[in-house]
């Protein structure tokens, strides 16, 4: 489930997504989310001059929608993206995180926020990723809310 939300952004919009893990992947994972509070995801959002961001987060609550779930912005990132026939995304470069210090908060639930969760960051698939945003979360966040 986590290989088909990693390779969304140029193949499906939002509400196939969206669908796809509140019907679907629910009864694929014996009713279990696939996305979970505490896990670090990647969603991406374009701004008024049509820039496109990728931000990485940390997810606080899920609600009724697990792709539109309540999540702290840990920095941002910038993908591989290759056109081998199809345009998709490799992977993203761990060298390239900036770390933001702000630590917004956003609610993907409310229907006006562009945001939206692009990709899961899994110690499994990526590990040096992982690590790298892990680090960075944990370094600023106290030991008793991490």
């Amino acid at each position: 489930m986590k290989l088909i939300l990693n390779n969304s952004f140029f193949s499906y919009n939002e509400k196939i997504v969206r669908d796809f893990f509140d019907f679907m992947a629910l009864s694929l994972c014996e009713n279990q989310s696939v996305l979970n509070p505490g896990d670090y995801v990647i969603v991406v959002s374009t701004d008024s001059q049509r820039k496109i961001h990728f931000e990485t987060c940390v997810i606080k609550e899920i609600f009724r929608h697990q792709t539109r779930p309540l999540l702290e912005r840990i920095g941002t990132i910038r993908p591989v993206i290759i056109n081998k026939g199809k345009i998709k995304i490799q992977g993203y470069d761990p060298h390239s995180f900036r770390q933001d210090k702000r630590k917004a908060v956003f609610d993907l639930n409310n229907s006006m926020d562009p945001r939206r969760v692009i990709y899961v960051i899994d110690p499994e698939l990526e590990p040096s990723l992982y690590e790298k945003v892990d680090q960075s979360f944990r370094g600023t966040v106290p030991r008793s809310a991490a």
